[in-house]
This record gives C-alpha cells, sequence and structure tokens, in this order.
C-alpha cells in the first residue's frame, strides 16, 4: 500500500533522531574574500587577530543581531571586527554560523589583514581600517537561481518595487532588517534587505539601492536571486527562504489563548525547513494556470485542518500532500505553503515532481500514482553521524532494527497509518544515539 510505506518512512524519521533534522538549518558558506596585503605570522598584529575572532566567536552566544569590536591600542597593531546575523536567525544558529565563519577565516585569511566572509545566515568581517557605521561597497558578488521565469513582463514590475519597499523598511528599522512577501499569479515573491546595524539610514537605503540595481544585471529572469557588500544585501526568491519575525502567522485557524499556548507541543519546530526535492527530467506539458490550480488546491485543504489530501485535475493532473500524523493543522498549513512555493519555482519544467519538509511532502505528476502500490523511486536518505562510541554496536542494530519491524508492522495495520515509540537505550548501549533518515 503506497499511503501505508510513505508513513511508514516519515515514522522513521519521528523514531530514530531530530539530530539529524536539526543538522540540516546548519549555516550554509556562500563566499570569502582575503585580501592579498599579508602580516607575518606571530606579529602583534596577528596575535590581536587571534584575540579578535575568539571574541567575535564568544560574543555570538549572548547576541543574535550585530556586534563589532576593537582590539589593539597601536594604530599599526590594530584591529577592527563585526559580525552580522540575518535577522531572522535564532541564537542557537547564529552563534553556530560565527563559530563556523571565524573558524574559516582563521584556517583560510589568518595572514591577511583584511577579509569578509557571508554564510547563508551571518557575515562576518575584519580590517586593519576602521570600518564601523561606514558602507563598505566593496567587494561584491551575486548569486542566481538557475531556472528562468517564463513571464517577465508580470515579474519584473513587481519585483522591484517589492524589492526598494523592503530597502526602504530595513533601512528606517532599527535592526536594519526587513522582509516583504507579494502574492502574483498563484505564486509568493519572497523578498529580504538588511545592512549592518551601525551604518545610519541614509547609508544604508544607499547601500540597499545599489545591490538592488545589481540584480537585473546578473540575474534578470531569474526565478531568485541576491547581491551581498560586506555591508549590506539583497535577496528575492520564489519560496520562503526566511522565517518569519513577530508576525502572526497568516495560516493560523484560530486564536491562540493562554492556555493553548501552554499546550502547545515544543517538539516541533516553528519553521518546517526544507530537505530534498526531485524534478523528473520529462519536460512538463502541464498548463502553469492548472499547475498553479492544483497546488493551491492542496494549500487550501491542508488549511482546511486535513493532514492528508490528494487531488485530480481536469486535465489529469494528480497531486497530493501529506503531513506528519502529530503535527498540529497550523504548522501543517505552513509546511504544505512553503512545500507548494517551492516546487513550483524548482519544477515548473517537469511533468513530475516532488518536495520533502521536515514537517511534510507534496507530490504531483501527469501520471497517475494513487493505486495501493508501494513506490520506492525517488528517494531521500539521510545519515546522523558522531564521533561518539557505541560498546555494543551489533545489540544496538538489531535493537533497533527490531523496533522498527514492529512499528511498521503496527503502523500499516492501523487506521491512521501513522504510529511512534520511543525505547530508553541506557540499559542496552553505552554513548549517545545515532540515527538517520529514509524518505
Amino acid at each position: 500500500m503506497a499511503y501505508s510505506k510513505i508513513l511508514f518512512f516519515s515514522i522513521i524519521v519521528r523514531f530514530l533522531t531530530f539530530a539529524t533534522i536539526m543538522a540540516q538549518d546548519s549555516s550554509f558558506f556562500l563566499n570569502k574574500f582575503c585580501s592579498p596585503d599579508l602580516t607575518k605570522s606571530n606579529s602583534n598584529f596577528h596575535d590581536n587577530l587571534i584575540k579578535l575572532l575568539s571574541s567575535l566567536s564568544s560574543k555570538a552566544i549572548s547576541n543574535t543581531e550585530f556586534y563589532n569590536h576593537i582590539i589593539g591600542t597601536n594604530p599599526s597593531d590594530s584591529i577592527y571586527g563585526m559580525f552580522m546575523c540575518r535577522g531572522d536567525v535564532d541564537s542557537q544558529l547564529c552563534h553556530e554560523c560565527i563559530g563556523n565563519a571565524t573558524q574559516h577565516l582563521s584556517s583560510e585569511c589568518s595572514l591577511s589583514k583584511q577579509a569578509s566572509i557571508w554564510y547563508n545566515e551571518c557575515t562576518v568581517r575584519y580590517s586593519n581600517d576602521s570600518f564601523f557605521s561606514v558602507v563598505d561597497m566593496m567587494p561584491g558578488f551575486y548569486m542566481c537561481n538557475t531556472a528562468n521565469f517564463s513571464n517577465t513582463k508580470s515579474f519584473t514590475p513587481l519585483l522591484f518595487p517589492t524589492m526598494n519597499l523592503t530597502a526602504d523598511e530595513a533601512a528606517s528599522d532599527k535592526k536594519k532588517f526587513a522582509t516583504n512577501e507579494r502574492v502574483f499569479e498563484f505564486q509568493t515573491l519572497y523578498c529580504l534587505a538588511q545592512c549592518t546595524s551601525d551604518l545610519s539610514s541614509k547609508v544604508c537605503g544607499t547601500c540597499l539601492r545599489s545591490a538592488i540595481n545589481q540584480l537585473p544585471i546578473h540575474c534578470d529572469g531569474k526565478l531568485g536571486g541576491r547581491f551581498l557588500y560586506p555591508s549590506c544585501n539583497v535577496r528575492y526568491e520564489l519560496y520562503p527562504f526566511y522565517r518569519s519575525i513577530n508576525v502572526p502567522s497568516p495560516n493560523e485557524l484560530a486564536p491562540q489563548t493562554k492556555d493553548s499556548i501552554s499546550k502547545k507541543d515544543s517538539r516541533f519546530s516553528e519553521d518546517p525547513f526544507y530537505l530534498s526535492y526531485n524534478c523528473s527530467s520529462n519536460h512538463n506539458t502541464i498548463t502553469s494556470k492548472n499547475f498553479n490550480l492544483l497546488l493551491s488546491y492542496l494549500v487550501s485543504n491542508a488549511t482546511a485542518g486535513k493532514l492528508y489530501h490528494r487531488v485530480i485535475m481536469d486535465e489529469i493532473v494528480y497531486g497530493l500532500f501529506m503531513c506528519r500524523g502529530d503535527l498540529p493543522s497550523r504548522l501543517c498549513v505552513q509546511c504544505v505553503k512553503n512545500a507548494k512555493d517551492r516546487i513550483f519555482s524548482t519544477c515548473v519544467s517537469s511533468s513530475e515532481g516532488i518536495i520533502w519538509y521536515s514537517h511534510c511532502l507534496l507530490r504531483y505528476s501527469s501520471q497517475y500514482f494513487f493505486p495501493n502500490i508501494a513506490e520506492t523511486s525517488p528517494m531521500y536518505r539521510d545519515i546522523n553521524i558522531t564521533n561518539h562510541f557505541i560498546s555494543d554496536q551489533n545489540l544496538f542494530t538489531s535493537t533497533l532494527s527490531n523496533q522498527l519491524s514492529e512499528l511498521a508492522n503496527a503502523t500499516g495495520n492501523s487506521d491512521e497509518r501513522y504510529m511512534i515509540n520511543s525505547l530508553k537505550l541506557n540499559d542496552i548501549c553505552s554513548g549517545k544515539k545515532r540515527g538517520g533518515s529514509y524518505y
């Protein structure tokens, strides 16, 4: 049975660990710049650089937005540094990103007198010249989504006014960070703008406008793009790539009460995060209108409180979504919406596709795939790897296999096609748990 088999794979994710899932939500390296102007190893400047990078990394534990610092009293040996985390990331991810960035700089730019490094979630830079409260637009770089937009006439007039509005809001914001969303043709445009928070509103706006002006030069007609300077950056996509900040979810089915908040399941991340996708190599014969309509039907049924739904369109287009069986409705809605936006932008030219998030999966095809047979392709898998030793690996493996087998049988016989289970390993195996995911 295809339905029970898919649910069985999702159960493995729930049963094994959340550590594997959390590892997916880690900092992602983008680019770096190390100046050719070098200092000598073990010089006072080099020693101060090591102290500075250590200070930035340790400060990120308590500060999740922006921090700048100077090490040294002698002008020839002084070094200036700062970090900036993306305005929507939490403290744990910010700290991880700054730690990775400073370690990267320590190993690859340790003798450079100036350096900048960009991650998806943070920026770190240092220099022998003071750059605090001063805009710096050198060096800059761009990244573009490889997919092209089919109707630039409707997209371009929406993109740049929305990007400029986002830049204006970021420049006037205390954190110098802003996001915006605009709906068009059954799709949603997501925009982000951010400056280092030590810049004035006027200088921040100047930096962001320059970055926005670079987008049509490098990413014209692309479904997504970004431009990054040391002092500011902008980005747009047709899928949600940032977390909501202090804004009630538009998919909230009912107002929260104090009682409902207190009973909220803390096991679930508020932001379902992307795992993987697969688009077929077959050219899409589905019209763009019906493709969007199919995905919109799936989202509307998630909003109605369903955890599983399938749709057949008149043009013979098939689609389904499935949320984890223990997921609250509002998070199911959010996950399906995220999946819908991203799969359209990534698989728009394919006749079938599937996308996996931590909370749900979404699938569509021009071919019928609802019969009661198991499908095992395409698949996504991941393994949680630790350096912790398990003393009796054979016992661990057999215990885990037996538990999964029993759980699979029980799931296939249940009406909900969803079950969970847990097992304490304290008296069976020493060391930390290990885990994996299989979809």
